[in-house]
């Protein structure tokens, strides 16, 4: 009789960790999502959302990795554990010391705009038999090439709604200097013999103008 092929010994790799709200790793980032949901996304309110970590996602054939996903639960997750939505984040990029608290409220602010509440065909907010709400999940105003734009402009409607939220932040779109041309915005450093990166003047100056304007904007 064939003996049959042994399988591989090895532990098989976890991809996902569930993020505790009150854990002392989760209160933060689950403050950061009550604050946005709070001042932007007020339709998620009654959303239960979970948070979990991915630990395996890498980049792809072109160098694109995904760093957060807004997932919708179907019914049947629905039945087994008490969610609407799952944000996943990559750990190794929210723990990176280069991304900073305004990369993380952007990347979230990012991943809850997919979470949105589906309507019926006369524009209610749609229930579902047991009379809980029903959620969708949206697509993003623009997906585009950067070279495009680099090449022919706003030349679509999409592309100028980018164009008008960066006009609405009041300072334009960031541009690199010589010094961080290559890699926009970032520029190496040496510390007590150790290389790392770090942001670049160009940027440091771009980012206050921005944050400036938008504290001035609240004010009025």
């Amino acid at each position: 009789m064939a003996k049959g092929k042994r399988g591989n010994t090895r532990a098989r790799r976890v991809g996902y960790e569930l993020i505790k709200r009150d854990h002392v790793e989760g209160h933060p980032i689950f403050t950061l999502l009550d604050e946005l949901v709070h001042e932007h996304h007020d339709h998620l309110r009654d959303a239960r959302i979970a948070i979990a970590w991915n630990l395996t996602w890498q980049p792809d054939a072109d160098g694109i990795v995904s760093t957060a996903k807004c997932m919708r639960a179907n019914d049947l997750a629905r039945e087994l554990a008490p969610f609407d939505f799952v944000i996943l984040l990559r750990r190794s990029t929210w723990k990176d010391e280069r991304f900073s608290d305004e990369h993380r409220r952007a990347l979230m602010d990012r991943a809850l705009c997919y979470a949105a509440r589906a309507t019926t065909t006369g524009g209610d907010d749609a229930v579902d038999e047991r009379g809980r709400p029903v959620w969708r999940t949206r697509k993003p105003d623009i997906v585009e090439f950067s070279e495009v734009i680099e090449r022919h402009g706003i030349y679509s409607r999409d592309v100028e709604r980018i164009a008008e939220a960066l006009r609405k932040q009041g300072v334009g779109p960031f541009v690199a200097c010589d010094r961080c041309a290559l890699t926009p915005g970032w520029i190496d450093v040496l510390e007590a013999g150790v290389a790392r990166k770090a942001r670049c003047e160009c940027w440091n100056a771009w980012n206050e103008r921005r944050r400036a304007y938008t504290a001035e904007r609240a004010a009025s």
